[in-house]
């Protein structure tokens, strides 16, 4: 889908570190669309399971995004904490258009009104805990080349 609404446009697609790193890089494989990449660190979460509330930008963006189509490429929306802000944050520096796109979607987190629109997604999944192919835990698990369900004995040792 990518591809066709992107045909003759080169997207910036923006990676959120660290978990969509896997994603966006294989993403970015498989498009025939020509793109350019660049990484955004933002984080809601620290080493917790649960978003804090609020996002810290700990590495930002090095291009020009004037006049250019960005895609954000996040690991999962859950609270869409980190997706809200950005999409928002990111209207400063004046981009022909914004998009998302994220790996997993979490069913049953957010509110009616919290709802945002993920412009491209690759799987709804239920309200779990998952780690693999990028997503972590205290930054553990991101290299399981699968995703999977934490235990929840794992993370409620806190």
């Amino acid at each position: 889908q990518i591809d066709k609404d992107y045909k003759n446009r080169v997207p910036v697609l923006l990676c959120i570190l660290n978990g969509s790193a896997v994603f966006a890089v294989d993403l970015m494989r498989k498009m025939k669309t020509d793109t350019e990449i660049c990484f955004m660190q933002a984080s809601s979460y620290g080493d917790n399971v649960v978003s804090k509330g609020t996002v810290t930008i700990l590495k930002n963006i090095n291009i020009n995004l004037e006049g250019r189509d960005v895609i954000i490429v996040d690991d999962i929306a859950d609270t869409c904490t980190t997706l809200t802000y950005l999409l928002e944050h990111l209207k400063e520096y004046n981009p022909n258009s914004i998009k998302s796109c994220v790996l997993l979607n979490k069913l049953g987190v957010r509110k009616p009104q919290e709802e945002i629109k993920i412009d491209y997604k690759g799987a709804d999944i239920p309200n779990e805990f998952v780690v693999g192919y990028g997503l972590d835990y205290a930054n553990k698990y991101r290299d399981l080349p699968y995703i999977g369900i934490l235990k929840k004995s794992i993370y409620e040792r806190k």
